[in-house]
């Protein structure tokens, strides 16, 4: 919808329109350019010093880096073929693999066998990259084999664990306290009460997953507890940035749209641009959809021009 934002005053700041959006809305283009100037719902100024990059919500104005709000993030199930389950503590899934860590971290737990989680392995970190979850621990329990030891530095998209074969528990992926071994909501909310109750902690992180490519877990309770202080209202931000090969998580490419993707895998604005622009260069609909499944998987796809 927008052009540019920053035209103005840091105080009321505007945005220009697209020519396309100028047409959505009835507006006479031979007119000129059009801005909409940006105000909050009480009418005071913004104060927004230029360069800033700014979350509005209502009359709250948070100033936030132009790292945090791209920061690029992993699906922990790009490298796994899986099947999702139940959201709990966590969300449940079953399948073969490995998983990877979301963002840049620390190992704070690697249990081999033996923990609190039917007596399997667990793996904890702590984000540290800039951006929204930083500070946030996250667990990866049940059917894993850890390959990482604690106090060592990991990478987003990085490997932290092997998901076991055969999988009698199967596994379960969220958010944790970073106390002991506990989930975030057992620690703040608990205890769980194992009757099918969907914690919020473990929502918000359904979520999570699936804003950045892989499968929501499923809820088959009631909802219980509080969304965690960094996700407060369940839902990452629309524009985080997905690491490559975090859109499909597989390489088996179906014939899909720049559109249908850029909507189920609620990708950036210019995740989609640069999408719209390798299917310029396409010579049939056959490489335009695999374009746009090519790129989602992180795979560099250059059709030939015609």
């Amino acid at each position: 919808m927008k052009q540019d934002v920053g035209a103005g005053s840091s105080f009321l700041p505007s945005m220009g329109l697209y020519p396309q959006t100028i047409a959505d809305l009835g507006l006479d283009p031979s007119a000129g350019e059009y801005h909409i100037q940006i105000r909050r719902q009480d009418g005071q100024p913004m104060h927004i010093p230029r360069g800033t990059t700014v979350q509005v919500q209502g009359d709250t104005v948070t100033p936030v880096s132009s790292t945090t709000s791209k920061a690029t993030l992993y699906n922990p199930l790009m490298h796994a073929n899986v099947v999702a389950e139940r959201i709990d503590q966590g969300v449940d899934y079953a399948g073969t693999g490995y998983l990877v860590a979301v963002a840049n971290g620390v190992v704070t737990a690697s249990v081999a066998n033996g923990s609190g989680w039917e007596g399997e392995g667990y793996v904890e970190y702590r984000v540290t990259q800039d951006c929204f979850l930083q500070g946030a621990y996250i667990y990866y329990a049940e059917g894993v084999d850890t390959v990482v030891s604690v106090g060592e530095q990991v990478k987003g998209g990085s490997r932290l664990c092997n998901l076991r074969s055969p999988m009698p528990h199967g596994i379960e992926i969220g958010f944790a306290a970073g106390v002991g071994e506990e989930s975030y909501y057992a620690y703040h909310d608990g205890p769980y009460q194992e009757n099918n109750e969907v914690t919020r902690p473990g929502l918000a992180f359904s979520n999570l997953v699936h804003a950045l490519g892989g499968p929501a877990g499923k809820q088959e309770g009631p909802v219980v507890g509080n969304f965690p202080e960094y996700m407060p209202d369940g839902e990452p931000p629309a524009n985080i940035r997905q690491g490559a090969g975090g859109g499909l998580g597989t390489t088996n490419l179906p014939n899909v749209s720049a559109a249908t993707l850029a909507s189920a895998y609620n990708w950036p604005g210019d995740y989609y641009s640069a999408i719209v622009q390798i299917q310029r260069g396409a010579d049939n609909g056959s490489h335009h959809s695999h374009a746009a499944a090519a790129y989602a998987a992180g795979i560099t796809y250059v059709p030939m021009a015609g």
